[in-house]
């Protein structure tokens, strides 16, 4: 057993002793959320305890008070005599009988005149919404789950790569990187929803506990039976009965799966560690304990969050208590009272009584990650790498603006950059004008309006964007090479690679700047261009006349363009490509994993419509051609010409006419070549990078496949905030 739990514990006495005030402070707390509105799990989420306890608190006090209702309760004041309350509503029956009857007579006789005087006027649908917003009129029927925009979000949970929201309808959405299904949440109304690693679980309304998402370990294999709430760890869950006893199930090396024995109010599964709240509010955690994180200091607790190496919990007395790894102040909370507290990965966040978030730590990382919006909360949940809160009118807010979503309409997109092995990183421009980012730990882009962007760098964190004005605008951090400091002047595009970015003038020339001292990959050859694309070490542009220029780093060809009239060119990390005025990709440099397409002199039509709709063959000069195909097998068929193409690391991904896409090249391109109907489109833009793929939509949403391993693709689902 861990030592948080293995020594003897003073044996307390069962419950508590009376209060001598006619209700406990907990009773008041609850009291004064019960004023403000709410059901119990709305007023649960609001003060960060369980369902239950607000429950317990309401038939404590009623019977106190000798009162029938909630809505007497809410009305119920300190100095008000109880005996009126119990008598009141026997002597006010029968008046209120009379005038009920007088009310309803004088109804009628209005109803009546009204008919005379406009008779044969339309009346209004009796299904159709009354003025004023009629709650009762638009709420959906009893049992059905629908998240609409007219639908608050009562809570929010958020993971390592997607987050989860619950409605007022009860219903639960997901958004993020989808690998095992974690963001197909299934249909029904739940009363809570808590995200794992690659897994979520929610409890359903009738106490009942739903997994979906991976099932690795066993962790979304969830008991039977009813329960108080559930939450999910990286590959584990633990849930707390109705008896009060925690149960686990999954797999964790560090024991997160063996709960202490006895009743608790709280269970919180974290990623490595878990920890409970016993009914005296007594802490217990579990599992590793490398840096203290199980060590729970004693005292009396409502709330507790688990994370990796810290965990946080709010005292009874409403301060914010944090143990374990403090290495970037994540552990050293600002002092106030709170309602709730969430770790995350070397930060940490709460929410204030009064509805402000604060977060403190990060001090290795972007500010962005702390900089939580400002307004009241009812809800905020932390995650490794962003954070997500409900504001009081039911608007989920996420921070920072990097999360893992691309909610919006965009024109294009930018998947750099293709030398980082760890990068996600994806930058839009939307179709208002904003440019828009997702990445962890990114850097946020300035406001305003542009016109193109393009990522430079996620281990060096910039991008540079062309504005409206045609001014070059870059951010970011740890740039060693001046990336950032773009020339004064006017520009029609503009390009970033890891360590140089290259600009397209309103004159037609290419201007770069950055690093100088490797490739001559700055050193851009004069002429007049149309459109230029900035590689790994090199880069490639488009002549006015359609001819292809390539410089920089040459070690595999990638910069020995082939002749010919082409309308669209694409520099990779070690390969380029180009669109021919014929419609045909024509791609050369290396081709190790087959990203310059796998020459093939012939291919069954059934064959070519099953594996890859596209044909390759080897062109004289070393380069590969490759031609879409119809549904006849013959290549340059209207509608299958390539009109874009993409060049990543170890893949290509080419653009139809028809809007579908085709990729060709390693299986760390974050697609499922097996699987055509991902590819199916109607697209209308493409971008590819080490393990991603993007493309937009001819609706202008987002979407995305990424590869985390082998055998292991995640699509990106849209439907944030």
């Amino acid at each position: 057993m861990p030592d948080c739990y293995r020594s003897p514990m003073p044996e307390r006495r069962r419950g508590r002793p009376p209060h001598p005030d006619l209700l406990t402070p907990a009773e008041r707390r609850v009291l004064e959320e019960l004023r403000k509105g709410g059901t119990n799990a709305e007023i649960a989420v609001r003060m960060g305890i369980g369902p239950e306890t607000v429950k317990t608190h309401v038939s404590n006090m009623l019977a106190k008070l000798d009162l029938e209702d909630r809505r007497q309760l809410a009305a119920w004041r300190e100095d008000a005599p109880r005996r009126r309350w119990l008598l009141a509503p026997f002597l006010l029956r029968p008046l209120v009988a009379v005038g009920v009857v007088a009310g309803v007579a004088a109804v009628i006789v209005v109803a009546l005149l009204l008919l005379v005087l406009v008779g044969g006027e339309e009346q209004p649908s009796a299904s159709s919404p009354r003025p004023g917003g009629d709650a009762e009129a638009t709420a959906p029927p009893q049992g059905v789950a629908t998240a609409s925009p007219h639908d608050p979000a009562v809570s929010v949970s958020t993971g390592y790569a997607h987050t989860c929201a619950l409605y007022q309808s009860g219903a639960v959405r997901c958004w993020g990187w989808d690998i095992a299904g974690e963001t197909e949440a299934p249909s029904g109304t739940f009363k809570s929803v808590s995200v794992g690693g690659w897994h979520t679980c929610a409890l359903r309304a009738s106490g009942e506990i739903a997994c979906w998402g991976g099932n690795y370990s066993g962790e979304a294999d969830a008991p039977d039976g009813r329960y108080r709430s559930v939450s999910a760890g990286t590959a584990y869950t633990c849930a707390l009965a109705e008896s009060g006893e925690v149960s686990c199930w999954g797999r964790s090396p560090a024991g997160d799966t063996s709960p202490p024995p006895g009743t608790f109010i709280a269970v919180d599964a974290g990623d490595g560690l878990a920890c409970a709240i016993r009914e005296s509010g007594e802490l217990l955690c579990w599992g590793d304990n490398q840096y203290g994180q199980t060590d729970a200091p004693a005292g009396s607790y409502r709330s507790v969050d688990a994370g990796n190496v810290h965990a946080c919990a709010v005292a009874e007395s409403g301060d914010a208590v944090c143990w374990g790894w403090n290495r970037q102040g994540e552990s050293t909370p600002p002092s106030g009272s709170f309602r709730s507290v969430g770790v995350g990965s070397g930060y940490s966040c709460a929410l204030r009584m009064s509805g402000e978030v604060v977060c403190w730590g990060g001090a290795n990382f972007i500010r962005s990650m702390t900089d939580a919006p400002a307004g009241a909360h009812r809800h905020v949940s932390v995650g490794p790498s962003g954070a997500c809160a409900v504001s009081d009118s039911g608007v989920v807010r996420c921070w920072p603006d990097t999360a893992e979503a691309l909610p919006g309409k965009y024109i294009s997109l930018d998947a750099g950059p293709i030398l980082d092995v760890d990068s996600d990183f994806v930058c839009g421009l939307e179709e208002s004008g904003a440019v828009s980012c997702m990445a962890p730990h990114a850097v946020v882009p300035p406001p305003g309006r542009y016109r193109g962007v393009s990522v430079g760098s996620v281990g060096r964190k910039f991008s540079c964007a062309i504005r409206e004005s045609g001014e070059v605008g870059c951010w970011g951090e740890r740039v060693d090479y001046g990336q950032t400091r773009a020339p004064p002047g006017t520009y029609q595009a503009v390009t970033a690679g890891p360590y140089h970015v290259c600009a397209l003038a309103a004159s037609g020339g290419v201007v770069c700047w950055g690093s100088e001292h490797y490739y001559g990959r700055t050193d851009a050859p004069p002429g007049s261009y149309r459109l230029v694309d900035a590689g790994g070490y090199h880069t490639c542009a488009l002549a006015e006349q359609g001819a292809v220029v390539c410089w920089g780093k040459n070690e595999h060809g990638q910069a020995d363009a082939p002749p010919g009239t082409h309308t669209s060119v694409s520099a990779g990390a070690e390969h380029s490509c180009a669109v021919h005025e014929s419609g045909a990709v024509v791609c050369w440099g290396l081709n190790e994993d087959g990203q310059l397409g796998e020459p093939r002199t012939s291919l069954p039509a059934s064959e070519g419509e099953r594996q890859g709709f596209h044909q390759c063959e080897a062109g004289s000069k070393g380069e590969v051609v490759c031609r879409a195909l119809d549904s006849e097998g013959q290549s340059g068929a209207p509608g299958n010409r390539y009109v874009a193409v993409s060049a990543g690391l170890r893949h290509t991904c080419a653009l139809r006419e028809s809007g579908v896409l085709d990729c060709w090249g390693g299986e760390a391109a974050g697609y499922q070549p097996w699987d055509p109907e991902a590819l199916a489109g109607p697209f209308r833009a493409v971008t590819t990078s080490h393990r991603i793929t993007c493309a937009v939509r001819e609706s202008g949403e987002a979407v995305c496949w990424a590869a985390w391993g082998p055998g292991l693709t995640a699509t990106l689902t849209t439907g944030g905030p």
